[in-house]
């Protein structure tokens, strides 16, 4: 995952400079959106993993998928990503972006993830204490791990908050077999 975020760090400020440059970075963000979901769709992954396929090939049926909404700077940047075989991170090319975006609009994405479902009232409690501690508005979204056994891990950009049982008990062992 980490090697993903690295690959896709430079094509996503690119991405965002030229959206800022455009002054279109709401629809750079819808067709980025998009072309995340068609490289994260389970009948894409094999095609873009697949060194036998022609580059020009996949480019071309990346480009037919994603119909006509795409800009034609869109289209020429989905087409060097091709050229390059980085089509496959466009989804961590689409968080990059999309994190570029909340930091200039003040603004940040929390992610929840806990054992159990978070009441409305907590959520809006957590979005308060985060909204304190990064100095922003934040939009708070939530998911269920029932492998977290307790607890939660919030995270927020390159900030995570793990409060969860199993990362409690990892460490209780790891400090008992020291």
């Amino acid at each position: 995952m980490a090697e993903k975020t690295t690959i896709a760090r430079p094509y996503g400020v690119a991405a965002y400079a030229q959206a800022q440059k455009e002054k279109k970075v709401a629809l750079w963000s819808e067709m980025l959106e998009l072309c995340a979901a068609v490289a994260s769709d389970p009948a894409m992954a094999p095609l873009l993993a697949n060194p036998r396929i022609e580059r020009a090939r996949i480019g071309e049926l990346f480009l037919e998928i994603a119909g006509g909404r795409l800009s034609e700077t869109g289209m020429g940047f989905i087409r060097a990503l091709q050229e390059y075989r980085r089509l496959e991170v466009l989804p961590e090319i689409y968080q990059v972006f999309q994190d570029l975006r909340a930091a200039d609009e003040s603004r940040a994405e929390v992610e929840v993830v806990s054992a159990y479902a978070v009441n409305a009232k907590y959520k809006h409690e957590l979005a308060e204490a985060m909204k304190r501690r990064l100095g922003c508005e934040v939009t708070v979204t939530t998911s269920i791990d029932r492998a977290l056994i307790g607890g939660m891990i919030v995270r927020a950009g390159d900030m995570t908050i793990d409060l969860s049982l199993r990362s409690a008990l990892e460490r209780l062992s790891y400090e008992l077999r020291r």
